[in-house]
Parts: C-alpha cells; structure tokens; sequence
C-alpha cells in the first residue's frame, strides 16, 4: 500500500457547520440539591456530549435554570454527589473526579488512581471520612476507586472484586458503611467500609417470604426509598435491613412493583418505563394501593424527582422542564431549558440534492440541514427507545432508521412534517435486540444486525419488506456470534458476512475464541456454510464487493503477540475458503478505516489525515481524496464522500464519479 500518487481531488467541496440539536439528559438521575438562597429547591442534571462538552442544568421547582457548559474531555458527569450546599462532585470517568463549586462555576478535577472507564450513576460521598467511591469496567477489568476528597488525593484502588459491570445506585446503611449496586451478569451488591477502605461482594438479599417472590428487574434498584426506621425497600424482595442486610417480614408491599424514586409520609412515588414515556404512580404504603398520577414525555424514572412540596419535577432526555402537583397529577409548568449544543454524528443520509439528515450520539433525535442555505433544525425524536440512530437507508422517498438500544426500525417520510409515533413509525421491532452493527440491501429489502443486550452473545437478524410493510427475524443466527458486517451476493444468492464472538461491550464472556465468515440464506437467513477465521481473530469484517463474487475481507486482532493486527484477503462467495495467516496481507498501521464507495473493487482508506480511493483489485492508490486533521467519520453515499469534524460537514461531491 504504498503512495504512488499525490494528485489530490479538486472537485466541489461543499462545507456547513454542524445544527445545533438538545442535548441528551440520558443515564443520569434528577439529584435534589436542597433549598438555595431564595428558598426553592434546586435540582441538579447533567447530559453526555463529546463534541461540545457536556452541559449540565440547576434548575429550581419554579424552573429558573442555571446551564453549565463543561469542555472536552468532560464529556459527560453520569455521577454526582453533594458535599455541601454549594459544592458538588462528580465523576465520569473512573480516572478523575471533577469538584465544582455551584456559586461561581469553578471546577477543580484530581486523579483518582484508577484506569480510564465510564462510569454510571451510583458514586457515594462519605461526609464523616470525607470519601468517594465509584465503580466501573475498564475492559477487562472491572475496578473500584476510594477518594480521599478532604485530602484531593487517591485513597485506594480495587480490583475485580465483583465480576458486575455497571454501578447504579448506592444507600447508607446507618452504621457508617454503604451499600453499592451493580448489575450484568446479575444484581449484586457492593459493601464499602470507608473508616477501612474494606470492599467486599455480599450476595442480593431474596424474599424472606418466598412465597411472594417476584423477580428484580435491573431498572428496580436504581434508586430506593426507605421507611422511618431506615430500611430499604428493594422491589420484588422486600423492606431491607442494612445493617444486618437480610430481608426482613412484614412491612408495606405495593399492588405492582417498579422503581421507586421518593417517599413523603405514607405515600411513595416510582416510575415504569412505556417505549419512550414514563408513568409516574403513587404508592399508598397504608393501603398497597398504586395509582397512576402523570406520564411524562421522553422521559425514564431517574428523569424525575419529588419535591419537599409535594411537586414532582422533571427534566426530560431533550432538556424539558416539567412540573406536576404529585398527588393529583397536574401540569403546572413545562419550559424548555436553554441546553442546545452541537453533538457527534453516527448517521448521514442525502434526502436529495439541497437536504441531509443526520443523527446525533446517544439520542434517539435527528436533524436535518438544507446544504444550500445552511440552515439546520432538530427534528426530535426519531425511535422509541433511548440512544442513537446507527443504520440508516433511502428507498424511493422513504428514509428507514435502525436504533439503539431496542434495536427498532422505523421509517421517516421526509415530505411529511416529522411527528413521532406517526412519522418516523416503528415498522420492526426484535425483540431482545438493542446496537444495530451491520446492515445491507437487497432491493427493496433491508436486513440489519442487533446484538443482543449487554450480558448476552450473540445477535438477532431482521429481514424487512418495505413493500409488504413485513418484518421477520432470526435469532442468533451464527450461535453466540454477532454478526459485524454483511453484504448481498447475487450470483450465490447469500448474505456474506463476518462475525466477533464478543458481546456488546464485552459484557459477557464468548462462549468460542473464534470469530467466522459465513453465508446465510437471505429468505430463511440459516446459516448455508461458516468458515473460521484465523485463531487470535477479535473481529472478521466483509468490507466489500471486488466483482465476481470475489470480497474484500479483514481479520483483527492479536497475532504472533502484536495486539491490534488488521490482515486483509480476498475471500470467494463460492468456497468461502479462509487463506492462513501467512497468506494474507499485513495492514500498514496506519491505516484506520476502509469505506466501499460503492462500486466493485473501490474503497476509500482512512490513513491518519489522508482519506485515498483505491482499487483493491490490484492493490493500488488511484487518488487522493482529502487530507485535513480533525475528520471523525467518513460515508459515501452514491458518488460523494462525507466526512464529519467537530462542528463541520465536508461533502466531496462526485469525487468517485470518475472511477467508473
């Protein structure tokens, strides 16, 4: 692969900056910093963005707001935690905790001492031995961090004391130590000891009577009430005694469980997630009555907090303000809060020659950009569940989106007003599904790729007729494979496609240490025949067709000791024969991507700054395309190559039309 030639492109560039859309307010709990000078209660929310920093809101029951903006690396804050009324910490990633003083916006962050990893919401503040505990998974680690915030220095580090992955939530126990809650593989809980910095795994306490046994849902335990004798409410278990953690009899049981975020006097309120909405019911703890009180829009149970006042406020997944009387369910003020910004794009899609649409991380949104004037707009939601537009596709007028984290499809008729549920409409949904990873089109066909949730290999394949309006799916289709990249060929009539035996995020452990090539059927989609890829193999690609029947494949991974390896062939539709190692091709390092730009043999490389179309027939380099720092994500679509910076769009236009 070596550069034969410097001729860069010099067609139509077409440049626009980025439309700003609302943030995400995702993965965070409304957290009720007290009363302020003025005697309201604030409440305090952040949201994730990687582009423009995160922002984060304190806004107060009457909704005056105060944003604050953080930049890069702080990308997001999914744990806070109060040290005094006007000083808060937070963490999101394991490697730091961020001090920020409420008054004056300053910020001060400090090492912890710990690896890099997100973290979840759950962080503890201990105020008698001035600590914080946080917990989360560096692959393939998973590790805990004590610090010393009265001091600003790190006080230990654990390692692999449980083998959970996501910290959600935490609760005193009343003799000084604390409880934290991780789940995936299963709900577990962490006992912390912060005098002694002792850490261990206890197991989750069950029914004391088993006989009313209900199984614990993940989304129960992210937050919890307790009574005024200071046990803990764990739904489908019990009332909990944490001191001497057992379930303990007797007490209070609501008619239906859910996740129960506060609790006023005899009453307590929780949430139940439906597709996008959120029902919030009031528990009557005398009678075990539970009874619906409002639905809040966009929304999940951490979105909401009760008020000292009997006010239940919330902040929803796109920065609206919401205020209900919490015992007879009325509106009493909703405001959008000033929390617009910038964010990464997954998805771009050309609607037509003057309208793109594009999708922004983590929320299930979209956006559109008239490329003639510049001018963009949100177009909110676009998908039933919380994440992000990851597939996308045109048919004749009809765009069709795949989203995490439920893995829908819908379907967008741009010449309609955007109006969720009606328009985009969910049209698949698989169930079990959540990241879409590959897709390919045969006709009028779709076919995309959904893992299965975190803690489970494998993948789920959905089939969709847009012309019948039919669905049908198969289920892990390559045993405990998810399937990573696929193409359509016509002359074996099969899918070719390429697989990891690892699960969404590492969130389980594969049950092969082999990935494989396959071709499946593209009615059925069974399997037709599978060939394993080489042993150290982490990820088999497809990345394109090279004409008849011949792909362009990859295989990386840690080979011969060398961590992070990509070797290419050529693999045949027909045999689907795997070459060894040895008779493949070693990447250069610094090549990071290969796009198929849509015509047998031609792929754009992404080599460092430099973006090169080349002929992989031969190989050889047929011209360079563009070469600019900062490019975060190149597409082609038809004849054009989009490249996406921070804040800019860069549209090549025809630049692959020649190569014809």
């Amino acid at each position: 692969m070596a550069i034969t030639q410097e001729c860069i492109w010099q067609g139509q560039q077409i440049r626009r900056s980025i439309p700003k859309t609302r943030d995400p307010f995702i993965n965070v709990s409304l957290l009720s910093l007290g009363h302020g000078e003025d005697g309201e209660e604030r409440f305090w929310i952040s949201s994730w963005n990687s582009t423009s920093g995160s922002t984060a809101v304190c806004v107060t029951e009457s909704g005056k707001e105060r944003v604050y903006r953080f930049t890069p690396p702080h990308n997001g804050f999914y744990s806070v935690a109060q040290e005094d009324p006007d000083t808060i910490w937070l963490c999101g990633n394991l490697s730091e905790v961020v001090r920020l003083t409420l008054s004056t916006g300053q910020m001060e962050a400090f090492p912890t001492g710990a690896s890099s990893a997100l973290v979840f919401k759950g962080m503890v503040l201990d105020p008698v031995n001035r600590k914080l505990f946080a917990h989360a998974y560096p692959i393939p680690n998973r590790v805990a961090f004590s610090f010393d915030y009265g001091n600003r220095r790190p006080s230990k580090v654990f390692n692999n004391v449980t083998d959970c992955l996501y910290m959600c939530s935490n609760f005193a126990c009343g003799d000084g130590t604390y409880i934290i809650v991780a789940y995936t593989p299963r709900i577990t809980f962490l006992h912390w000891d912060p005098r002694t910095d002792a850490l261990e795994e206890v197991e989750f306490p069950k029914a004391f009577e088993e006989d009313t046994q209900v199984e614990t849902k993940p989304s129960w335990v992210r937050s919890f009430i307790r009574d005024d004798e200071n046990h803990v409410y764990i739904p489908g278990q019990g009332w909990f005694n944490p001191v001497t953690r057992s379930i303990i009899a007797g007490g209070p049981r609501p008619e239906r469980e859910m996740v129960w975020i506060s609790r006023i006097g005899r009453y307590a309120w929780g949430g139940e997630q439906r597709d996008h909405l959120v029902d919030i019911f009031k528990w009557d703890m005398e009678t075990g009555k539970v009874a619906l009180v409002c639905t809040i829009p966009d929304a999940f149970a951490g979105s909401a907090g009760i008020s000292a006042s009997s006010k239940i406020v919330a902040v929803n997944l796109y920065g609206m303000f919401f205020r209900y009387d919490a015992h007879t369910g009325e509106l009493e003020e909703t405001k959008r809060l000033s929390t617009d910004s910038v964010a990464m794009v997954d998805c771009l899609l050309r609607i037509n020659e003057e309208r793109l649409l594009g999708t922004p991380f983590i929320t299930q949104a979209f956006w559109e950009l008239n490329l003639r004037t510049g001018e963009g707009k949100d177009l909110g939601r676009a998908a039933p569940d919380f994440g992000e537009i990851l597939q996308v596709w045109k048919i004749g007028i009809k765009v069709y989106m795949a989203a995490y984290a439920g893995g829908q499809l819908v379907e967008y008729n741009p010449d309609q007003p955007s109006n969720y549920p009606q328009n985009p409409r969910v049209v698949a949904r698989p169930a079990g599904g959540q990241r879409p990873v590959a897709a390919t089109q045969i006709g009028d066909v779709l076919y995309y790729s959904d893992t299965h949730k975190y803690g489970n290999l494998g993948c789920i394949l959905t089939r969709y007729d847009t012309v019948s309006d039919h669905p049908t799916y198969k289920d892990n289709p390559v045993p405990d494979q998810v399937i990573r990249s696929m193409y359509y060929d016509q002359g074996s009539n099969a899918l070719i496609v390429g697989t990891t035996m690892e699960a969404d995020c590492n969130s389980c452990a594969p049950t092969s240490d082999l990935c494989y090539f396959a071709s499946l059927d593209p009615i059925t989609m069974d399997v037709l025949d599978t060939s394993p890829a080489p042993a150290g193999t982490k990820l088999a690609s497809v990345c394109g067709p090279l004409g008849d029947g011949d792909y362009y494949c990859t295989v990386k991974g840690t080979f011969d000791g060398e961590e992070k390896v990509t070797y290419s062939f050529t693999l045949s539709a027909d045999s689907l024969e795997v070459p060894e190692l040895s008779a493949m091709n070693k990447w250069p390092s610094d090549v990071e991507k290969v796009i198929w730009a849509g015509k047998p043999g031609l792929f754009v490389l992404n080599r460092g700054t430099r973006f090169e179309l080349w002929n992989m027939r031969e190989p050889q380099l047929i011209q360079l395309l563009h070469d600019e720092d900062g490019v975060y994500h190149a597409s082609v679509q038809e004849d054009s190559l989009y490249l996406l910076k921070k804040f800019e769009l860069i549209i090549l236009e025809n630049c692959l039309m020649e190569s014809e």
